[in-house]
């Protein structure tokens, strides 16, 4: 399975990070570690990254690391499931927007981020 890795990337979030460029993007994925690693490489996106995480259960810890850390820089957060939404503390991070993923045209966001 993870030989066909590959065939599932999403094109359009691809192309979304490769615009964006690797100093500027971080890639925080939950579940098994050992499943994990070895889906990033067999995918090669890892380059593509200024980090990858892989947190076991929540990626808040992460997320609100990655805030702390840009905290004068607008932070964007992509995901396509609303839980890692939910469990954020926004007080935290003031400088997070948030984008739900559900297929939807990314374009509208890059030209947003390229004037800002």
């Amino acid at each position: 399975m993870l030989s066909k890795t590959k065939n599932f990337l999403n094109i359009e979030l691809l192309k979304t990070v490769k615009k964006l460029g690797k100093n500027n993007c971080y890639l925080i994925t939950q579940g098994d570690k050992k499943f994990h690693q070895d889906k990033i490489k067999k995918s090669g996106v890892a380059p593509l990254f200024r980090e990858v995480v892989i947190v076991p259960e929540r990626k808040k810890i992460a997320i609100e690391r990655i805030c702390r850390k840009h905290k004068n820089e607008e932070v964007i957060f992509i995901d396509d499931r609303q839980k890692f939404f939910d469990e954020l503390d926004l007080k935290k991070c003031p400088n997070l927007k948030t984008i739900l993923y559900t297929g939807q045209n990314l374009e509208s966001y890059f030209q947003y981020l390229s004037t800002t």
